[in-house]
């Protein structure tokens, strides 16, 4: 998704240029991240969360975590859910609604596709009871600038501290006399996610790369990532 931004072919060439000689416009290397403060437990009423500022553009980002314990889908009865939810004090300023929309999905799909496997945080891990019982997770991201994939990779850092904050109360199952059928109540421990998976649970990071004729850049500025045509997300 190409995100409205007017850049004049000078100001994309001397982009450019300053990614060739490794001095990018805002003083950084190619390969030199932006320093940012993270602070944890900061939102009441959820379950875990997290605030990400960039102290050089002032840029904000929470994350926040809720859970409630559900029923597992028919499709996935030995899973538990996991949705993401994206929102921008900035929507509707730069994109048209059709184009927030599509940002938002591409974000989601990204974030889903990176932190959600066998590798990151399986859904396998948050079941209670296979068909019965199983952990929702709804994962909240608050972004006080205008959404990009630009920044994919502070997303996701910060969905990675509010998970790594998350304490879940344990869980007991048992057969429920009157109604004939397993129930569950919750107990007093609080769990982090890998006490209660009982395995350590290490969410991938992720990491955009841009690549102008033979050099590698990473954590673009918005600018940047519309200037280079060649880029890549891994984790």
């Amino acid at each position: 998704l190409r995100q409205r931004m007017d850049l004049s072919t000078v100001e994309m060439n001397y982009i450019a240029d300053s990614i060739l000689v490794n001095c990018r416009p805002d003083g950084r290397d190619n390969l030199q991240y932006r320093t940012f403060n993270l602070k944890l437990s900061v939102l009441p009423s959820t379950f875990g969360s997290a605030h990400l500022q960039f102290p050089s553009d002032g840029n904000q980002i929470y994350a926040s975590i809720k859970a409630e314990v559900v029923k597992p889908l028919k499709n996935a009865a030995d899973e538990g859910i996991v949705q993401f939810y994206v929102d921008s004090t900035h929507e509707g300023k730069k994109l048209s609604y059709d184009e927030s929309n599509r940002c938002k999905d591409e974000i989601i799909s990204t974030l889903e596709s990176m932190l959600i496997s066998s590798a990151g945080l399986n859904k396998k891990l948050l079941c209670l009871q296979p068909g019965a019982f199983c952990w929702k997770l709804d994962i909240d991201l608050l972004v006080f600038q205008m959404l990009s994939l630009a920044h994919i990779d502070a997303y996701a850092n910060a969905i990675r501290a509010a998970l790594a904050d998350t304490l879940l109360p344990s869980i007991k199952i048992f057969f429920n006399s009157n109604t004939k059928c397993n129930d569950f109540e919750i107990g007093e421990d609080l769990l982090t996610i890998s006490q209660l998976s009982k395995k350590e649970v290490d969410l991938p990071y992720i990491v955009t790369l841009g690549y102008v004729k033979g050099s590698f850049v990473v954590d673009m500025t918005q600018e940047e990532f519309i200037t280079i045509k060649h880029k890549t997300v891994i984790s």
